[in-house]
């Protein structure tokens, strides 16, 4: 009798878990057709053709305003929800509204689709979000036991939001206040360098620059600083790591 149940609970999850890829793929799908649709997409062949959209969803911003930065933020939500990575949500934020726009749109949308992971994470559960995305990550999850909050901001800095890190991280042993404030503080440093990149590209092709040599330096500053960040972070947790493995030894012995 049991094992029935165990089967038939089995196949229900591959059930739920058919549906949610479905679900999953399909509004990937949507979401790809209908920006190509609205911004015609198919001018993108040219760096001239891609300052031209830019320049269009400008004029568009301005004429909805506060409602379309709503709305950007509620699609930009959903977007990274359904696991499009958020820096292409952070640079389509800084066609539209500019570095300092998409910084802003860039915190709430990481911050408010995180949250929704979170909840929705552990609703899903363990076993169905491994089933989905992968397997378990035994040696990460170790990590959460001791120092959640500060692994999670680690994590942000070093990956930022990586698809799938938002939904492994939502069924660690983490507490929402670990996961939520490690996010805020850990995500903000890339999120700064994807903003103000996005901005300072998409800004030159707007005002008609075809070449982006100019810039080269407002470009490489963001990025020379987030890689060095993750380096010495990287060092950091080695050093860290490889001292609690001498001091778990020492205490064994």
């Amino acid at each position: 009798m049991k094992l029935e149940q165990v089967k038939l609970e089995q196949a229900k999850q591959q059930r739920r878990i058919a549906i949610f890829k479905f679900v999953l793929l399909a509004g990937i799908i949507a979401v790809t057709g209908l920006l190509y649709r609205v911004l015609d997409l198919g001018q993108m062949s040219s760096m001239e053709g891609v300052g031209d959209v830019v320049v269009q969803v400008r004029a568009m911003s301005n004429d909805y305003g506060a409602v379309g930065a709503g709305l950007f933020l509620m699609a930009g939500i959903c977007a990274i929800i359904l696991n499009i990575p958020t820096v292409i949500v952070i640079a389509v934020a800084s066609a539209i509204y500019g570095g300092v726009g998409a910084l802003l749109l860039g915190v709430l949308l990481l911050n408010s689709a995180t949250t929704c992971i979170y909840f929705i994470g552990k609703k899903l559960g363990r076993d169905f979000i491994f089933q989905f995305f992968g397997r378990s990550i035994n040696r990460l999850e170790a990590q959460f036991e001791d120092r959640g909050l500060i692994t999670v901001i680690h994590l942000r800095l070093l990956f930022f939001a990586l698809p799938p890190m938002n939904w492994f991280l939502s069924v660690m042993n983490l507490s929402y206040r670990d996961y939520g404030l490690g996010t805020l503080i850990g995500g903000l440093p890339k999120t700064v360098m994807y903003a103000w990149l996005g901005g300072t590209v998409f800004n030159a092709l707007a005002e008609g620059g075809h070449e982006l040599s100019e810039f080269y330096l407002e470009m490489a500053v963001p990025v020379v600083a987030s890689v060095s960040l993750s380096v010495i972070l990287k060092m950091v947790d080695i050093r860290y790591m490889s001292g609690k493995e001498d001091s778990d030894a020492a205490i064994k012995e």
